[in-house]
């Protein structure tokens, strides 16, 4: 500080942080921040659980999400075709399947402006 004076007359000079200082409010910014995040709902992760039910019937729950929606062809054309390679890898139904329901279930969303996730629920048959 250019012309401060101190209570003796004397030059006043800026105190500097020393480096503990410094590091330990760095640590305290860091366990805050950790420990803010926590409480923060974490974000749903996409489902994709594919479920033999017996020789003949399958489950296949898979979330739609904003990279995936629910009203696009591509995405369901995705779907289905992993659903298909989980069908396979399962070694079930060679003769083929049916689907036979296929709801989407909305869970909601997180914050206002989120793309609403839902989970779409396969079940399906095998070919006789």
């Amino acid at each position: 500080m250019v012309g401060a004076r101190g209570p003796a007359g004397g030059a006043v000079e800026p105190l500097m942080p020393t480096a503990s200082a410094v590091s330990g409010i760095l640590a305290a910014a860091i366990v805050l921040s950790v420990t803010l995040g926590g409480c923060a709902a974490a974000p749903r992760q996409p489902v994709e659980k594919f479920t033999r039910i017996d020789g003949e019937h399958f489950r296949f729950v898979v979330t739609a999400t904003m990279l995936h929606p629910l009203n696009s062809e591509q995405a369901e054309h995705e779907r289905l075709d992993t659903l298909a390679r989980r069908v396979a890898a399962a070694g079930l139904c060679p003769a083929g399947y049916t689907l036979t329901r296929r709801p989407a279930l909305a869970y909601g969303r997180i914050n206002e402006d989120d793309y609403a996730v839902r989970d779409v629920t396969y079940s399906g048959e095998c070919t006789r």
